[in-house]
């Protein structure tokens, strides 16, 4: 994306209105940002703001919720864009959703970052290095092991990685200071922070793209997981209306922990649009858990 038609889509992204807690923090984050004289005020104070909303089960469904809204059309490609852009104070938010066993290239931003981790543990590597300017003697010089709820940032310059060393999903919530570079280029909304980062080596291995739309929804459901309730379960069922039959099963098996007839209700669609022999089990599973809670007689 670039010129006028980037800059639009990027003062364009605005919050649900019933999102209030995600409401509350990025208002938060612009006073902070338009009252703080330095970076280093600016990232302390963000630092402590999320620290605090990620302690906020509202808070984190919200975040659930604003991705499944960009996530709702299945005919577009999704490519993780930004979930809110602030073009006043000149930051961008963006969920980052791991694979598992994923480990991106050293890199450092020219701009602030405020990274929380969301979502199962995340290790962040710090380099150092040999020669200046010379790529092969990166080294790295301190690992920092994150869980879910922990906050840091990152001043530049800073060159580090971030890593999902486990066998599981891993996301991660980002404040990227500065929508342009200083010489004015648009960061665009899509990839954002583009022109304000530097990969070592260039260009940088991997594609953390390749697969997002279907990590991201099985990502979220495991977040889900973790706060059963009636919010997560309409969260849950907007999940089973955006996914393929791999990630509503998933939702099924989630919905369980909240409601077993609504549960056994979706596996019932479910078992109508897949093949046998997985139709004849949904099915199967869909009249067992019917019974469980109670909605047939046994």
């Amino acid at each position: 994306m670039g010129g006028s038609n980037s800059s639009k889509a990027l003062s364009d992204c605005a919050v649900p209105m019933h999102t209030r807690d995600f409401a509350r923090f990025v208002a938060a984050v612009g006073e902070q940002i338009g009252t703080s004289a330095s970076d280093p005020d600016q990232v302390l104070a963000v630092r402590r703001l999320l620290t605090d909303a990620l302690q906020v089960e509202g808070f984190v469904l919200d975040c659930v919720e604003i991705v499944l809204d960009s996530l709702s059309d299945r005919t577009r490609p999704w490519r993780n864009p930004p979930i809110f852009v602030d073009a006043q104070h000149d930051y961008a938010i963006r969920i980052i959703y791991w694979p598992p066993r994923y480990a991106n290239n050293p890199h450092e931003h020219r701009r602030w970052t405020v990274t929380g981790n969301i979502h199962n543990r995340l290790d962040v590597l710090t380099y150092a290095w040999g020669i200046p300017g010379d790529v092969d003697s990166l080294h790295v010089e301190r690992t920092i092991v994150t869980q879910a709820g922990e906050v840091g940032y990152i001043l530049p310059p800073c060159v580090h990685s971030v890593v999902n060393p486990a066998a599981m999903l891993a996301a991660s919530f980002h404040i990227f200071s500065g929508l342009t570079d200083r010489d004015g280029k648009d960061a665009g909304a899509e990839d954002f922070g583009s022109s304000l980062t530097t990969w070592y080596p260039t260009p940088r291995k991997g594609d953390i793209l390749r697969g997002v739309r279907s990590r991201a929804l099985a990502t979220n459901i495991e977040i889900l997981e973790r706060f059963p309730g009636p919010r997560s379960l309409q969260l849950l069922d907007e999940t089973f209306k955006s996914g393929d039959a791999r990630i509503q099963l998933a939702s099924v098996k989630a919905m369980c922990r909240i409601d077993v007839e609504h549960a056994a209700q979706r596996a019932m669609t479910l078992a109508e649009v897949v093949p046998e022999p997985a139709r004849a089990e949904l099915s199967r599973i869909g009249q067992q858990l019917l019974a469980a809670s109670g909605a047939v007689d046994n």
